[in-house]
């Protein structure tokens, strides 16, 4: 039986990147008490209705945390009466305002249908949720200069041959045998997705497997030394690597193809089309998130990487310029695991969205724990094998 996967509320994503974008914005241009200011804000009575709000919830929720950004208590129609008011500080956000104009009054009709107890169905959600990514990205790309507009997606693999006790002879032969084993899964899963291995460029031997095809390539390989290079649980092992890369245009399914593999990844990446400000994205983290980096790199003084850890370090999300080489011009944003469970979701729970997302706080550490946890589950195949 599948798990089941829970989803943003695309409703709660809308009103909480808007809220977020104009307090930003106005603070920066207003100073952080912009709402007092009649000319600024909606007015006295506006001021007072929100003074209100926060007061009855902090009656009702004490001693638990409130909001405490008095935009927090705003009506969604105001968030709106607020973008028209100050059309020129966000049309640099939200570029074609025509079109955003659009996505806010459905939002808003969508919005009224929830708020009034009744369903909307599965056509109007859907909107509702693109609707939600198109104006979560416009105010990420805002922040950090890229849109999250991907052009691969790269996963990789290992598995350790324990090598004690074992001779040179015996430890080649498990490492040949783990390579043939992955053969057959890639064989596989290529076949499910329907990916002619006939049209593929093939490389094998008895430690490499590699298969390239349009817009997909994937290699499992290992050194021929028996040397073990790794100590797992104070025992010495011998690694068993694999990468897997799908470019934008591959029609395969790609979770179809994961599943078909049978195995989890320790680490997923997606290379954008355009790169990404890691300075700007820093002091977005520590503005609005409150975290600094556990680590990062510089080039000639130049911030180019940032990686942000959490769960005792067992998972570390990560962004970068410059993915590949100082001449690329593609950004790179990375989910990275040290549990022995791995990732085995991580690419339909943990998407740029999510990454980015977590970065800047508008996904919270607790959503974030529970969806790499989510994202940890393994699929549930009955045909198998331990290797």
């Amino acid at each position: 039986m599948e798990p089941l996967i829970l989803y943003d509320d695309p409703l709660e994503i809308i009103e909480r990147t808007l809220r977020d974008v104009i307090h930003d914005v106005l603070s920066f241009k207003h100073g952080p008490d912009w709402h007092l200011d009649e000319k600024i804000g909606l007015g006295s009575e506006w001021v007072q209705d929100l003074e209100d709000k926060k007061m009855a919830d902090e009656g009702v929720l004490k001693p638990e945390p409130v909001f405490d950004l008095p935009i927090a208590y705003a009506e969604f129609s105001d968030l709106g009466k607020l973008l028209e008011k100050h059309k020129e500080l966000f049309t640099s956000i939200f570029e074609n305002w025509e079109t955003f104009q659009a996505y806010y009054s459905t939002a808003e009709k969508l919005r009224n249908i929830v708020k009034h107890h009744r369903d909307l169905s599965p056509t109007q959600y859907h909107l509702l949720d693109g609707i939600a990514g198109e104006i979560e990205n416009a105010a990420n790309y805002w922040r950090i200069g890229v849109k999250l507009d991907i052009k691969k997606t790269s996963f990789e693999f290992r598995y350790y041959v324990p090598t004690e006790e074992k001779s040179k002879d015996q430890i080649l032969a498990e490492s040949s045998k783990c390579i043939a084993d992955w053969k057959e899964r890639i064989a596989h899963a290529l076949e499910c997705s329907r990916i002619d291995l006939e049209k593929c460029s093939i490389n094998e031997d008895q430690f490499e497997y590699s298969v390239q095809g349009q817009h997909i390539s994937i290699r499992i390989y290992t050194n021929p030394d028996p040397k073990p290079r790794h100590r797992i649980d104070d025992k010495e092992c011998k690694g068993i690597y694999g990468k897997l890369e799908i470019s934008s245009g591959c029609r395969a399914n790609l979770n179809d193809l994961l599943q078909a593999i049978g195995k989890p990844y320790f680490h997923i990446a997606y290379d954008l089309v355009a790169n990404i400000d890691v300075e700007a994205l820093r002091k977005w983290s520590l503005e609005r998130a409150g975290l600094n980096p556990g680590s990062s790199s510089t080039q000639n003084g130049e911030l180019t990487s940032v990686e942000y850890s959490f769960l005792g370090r067992k998972i570390r999300i990560g962004a970068s310029k410059y993915a590949g080489s100082r001449n690329s011009k593609s950004g790179r944003l990375s989910a990275t695991t040290e549990s022995p469970e791995g990732f085995w979701r991580a690419h339909s729970l943990l998407d740029a969205r999510k990454l980015i997302g977590f970065m800047v706080g508008s996904v919270t550490p607790k959503a974030m724990m529970h969806l790499v946890r989510m994202s940890q589950i393994p699929y549930q195949d009955i045909n198998e094998e331990k290797i």
